[in-house]
C-alpha cells in the first residue's frame, strides 16, 4: 500500500494493481475512407488506421491511442490531377503562387 501525507494534512492512498501483459495485436492496417459531402464523393477523403487484437474475456484491458504531433508529408502528382468540373485528368501547376 502507498500512503501520501500532504503538507495540508490530507492523506492518499494507493492499493497495489495487477498490471496484465500486453494483448498482442494480430494485425495492425490502414484502410482509405471515401466521405460523401453533398452528394459529392471525395476521393481523398483520407485514412483511417485499425488494430485488430483479441481481447481476453477473463481480463479487464484498457486500450489508449495516443497521436503525438507530427509532420506529414504531402506529395503531389500534378500528372494526375482530376478536375471535378470537366471529370477529366488533367496537368495543374501546383508550383503556382495563390496570390
Amino acid at each position: 500500500m502507498l500512503l501520501i501525507y500532504l503538507t495540508d494534512g490530507k492523506t492518499h492512498t494507493s492499493l497495489p494493481e495487477k498490471t496484465n501483459q500486453p494483448t498482442e495485436i494480430g494485425k495492425l492496417f490502414y484502410q482509405y475512407e471515401i466521405i460523401t459531402v453533398e452528394g459529392q464523393t471525395n476521393l481523398d477523403s483520407g485514412a483511417g488506421i485499425f488494430v485488430e487484437l483479441t481481447d481476453p474475456s477473463d481480463e479487464n484491458n484498457y486500450y489508449f491511442w495516443h497521436n503525438d504531433p507530427s509532420v506529414y508529408l504531402l506529395q503531389t502528382k500534378s500528372d494526375l490531377f482530376f478536375n471535378r468540373t470537366t471529370m477529366m485528368v488533367e496537368r495543374k501547376d501546383c508550383n503556382k503562387s495563390l496570390s
